[in-house]
């Protein structure tokens, strides 16, 4: 779950379809934002937590996925983080028993980065009686995910990685603001990118899960490579393949790629579409 600073919980910005979700965490962890999401500022992320049931050990990891690939790429580069390498954590703590309806809080504060929108992740891990015998549906691993949006006169907390949320000049992606190719700006085609030759790039696709960026095999994306005066596009589209990486054109100057992402549902998970 998602709270805004003030305590009001943060929607989607943008609507979709609902999901009947039989599951139940252990641990039900609570992420909010004290401060104004402005650049370079400070403010505290606060962890709130209720057991749904009791606890005898655990443990809670904080991290921050978009800011720890900021700091591996390098200056000026997209965020990237080598897949199945374990990210630092910001905060780490070991549980101790936790009755059924206990609470559990830490709070630790950063300073924000420039504009941009940054995800910030708690991975939990809990163990303890099952006396409803819930069995698969009583989940002892869990992560939760917010992403804070970063702007000049304020920003706003969201659950997921909200693309309506960016104005319309801005590309929805990670990490600082970058300016939507087209016009006269030239493309960058290395999101997250192996290599490149004159024709051809590769791309990378990952997901994270549980303090790693893991290759998103399975996943079917999309893209459409537009030119300066092209409003159509070149469409293409690939089956992420184990490795979580494909070829595709080498966007030119004044062209640029445009696409989503769409994950497969299970009898245990609704899918989604992801346009980054």
């Amino acid at each position: 779950m998602v709270e805004l600073a003030d305590g009001e919980t943060a929607g989607l910005a943008s609507q979709g379809v609902g999901a009947t979700d039989n599951f139940t965490p252990r641990l039900d962890v609570t992420i909010r934002v004290a401060g104004a999401l402005v650049p370079n500022s400070p403010v505290v992320l606060q962890l709130e937590a209720t057991a749904n049931e009791a606890i005898s050990a655990g443990t809670v990891d904080l991290l921050l996925p978009t800011m720890a690939g900021m700091a591996y790429a390098g200056a000026d580069k997209h965020p990237r983080y080598p897949p199945s390498d374990k990210m630092p954590t910001i905060g780490s703590w070991t549980l101790s028993q936790l009755a059924r309806g206990d609470t559990w809080k830490q709070n630790v504060s950063i300073r924000l980065p420039d504009k941009g929108y940054y995800q910030v992740a708690v991975d939990v891990r809990t163990r303890g009686p099952d006396p409803l015998g819930m069995g698969p549906y009583l989940i002892d691993d869990t992560h939760e995910q917010a992403w804070m949006f970063v702007a000049e006169g304020g920003g706003v907390l969201t659950l997921g990685f909200e693309d309506s949320v960016f104005p319309d000049r801005i590309a929805a992606q990670p990490g600082p603001f970058r300016a939507r190719p087209g016009g006269q700006a030239r493309a960058q085609a290395e999101a997250q990118s192996a290599s490149s030759s004159s024709s051809h790039t590769w791309m990378e696709f990952v997901y994270y899960d549980n303090g790693r960026y893991v290759p998103a095999e399975g996943a079917y994306a999309s893209g459409k490579l537009y030119g300066q005066a092209d409003g159509v596009g070149r469409f293409s589209s690939w089956r992420i393949p184990r490795s979580g990486i494909v070829r595709l054109s080498c966007a030119q100057p004044f062209e640029y790629w445009e696409g989503s992402v769409s994950v497969p549902g299970s009898a245990y998970a609704q899918g989604a579409v992801v346009t980054p």
